[in-house]
């Protein structure tokens, strides 16, 4: 069979093998989105808690979302992003989402989803995580997959994150002991993720922090702009 008359056969089945690949990859987001079926309780818009969360944790939780938005808001002049947001104490119950102890953000074409363990529940974890589908959201899911560098991605959330492990301090004592590694290095999730990660989001918050020094708000923000029509990754 010719391979065009093959390609022309083939179109119908384009849609199934782009659905079949993103339940493949991207399995955690899908579970996200089928959240109501979980048995997870809804207490406000796009905000699912485990059902043994006790009250006063819920109450708090809402708390914190709800300051996060503010805080990152601030920064880009309005929270536009609507994650779905899974909250919960019992990591196996978690586990479903892709949770870990702190938090984790999941990506799909049809939005975020933000899912916030038993150690995460605090306004440092909170607002870095919130702050992921916000950047996904204005840059739009094909950019921030092939365009956004994870070390960007990280240092960015890492601004509204302020827990001593990754301050100035632990970065100039990464510094001085030889452990700083070219920005390329920590370009994709793979490679940022692995056993060197708390280093990895140390250099991450001070390479941001940097360009936000340099450029000031306006320059950062103007990169999103660009990265929201299409343009490619640039330093600033």
């Amino acid at each position: 069979m010719r391979p065009a008359t093959w390609l022309r056969r083939s179109r119908p089945l384009i849609p199934l093998l782009a659905v079949l690949a993103i339940v493949a990859f991207e399995r955690q987001a899908l579970a996200c989105r089928l959240v109501a079926w979980s048995g997870f309780e809804q207490v406000a818009p796009r905000v699912w808690v485990d059902p043994e969360l006790p009250a006063a944790q819920r109450t708090e939780a809402l708390r914190l979302v709800t300051r996060a938005q503010k805080t990152i808001g601030e920064f880009y002049g309005a929270y536009r992003a609507r994650p779905t947001i899974i909250i919960g104490s019992n990591l196996h119950r978690l586990s479903w989402f892709g949770a870990n102890a702190y938090a984790s953000t999941h990506y799909a074409p049809w939005g975020a989803a933000v899912v916030i363990g038993p150690e995460g529940q605090n306004e440092d974890v909170v607002t870095h995580e919130l702050a992921h589908p916000e950047l996904f959201t204005r840059v739009g899911w094909w950019q921030n997959l092939t365009q956004v560098p994870t070390w960007f991605d990280e240092g960015l959330a890492m601004q509204f994150d302020h827990r001593d492990t990754y301050d100035e301090h632990a970065w100039t004592v990464l510094r001085d002991a030889g452990g700083l590694v070219p920005l390329e290095s920590m370009s994709d999730s793979s490679h940022f993720f692995d056993e060197h990660a708390v280093a990895h989001y140390t250099q991450a918050r001070h390479e941001v922090a940097q360009r936000l020094e340099r450029t000031g708000r306006e320059g950062v923000l103007k990169l999103v702009d660009e990265l929201a029509h299409g343009a490619p990754f640039h330093d600033l």
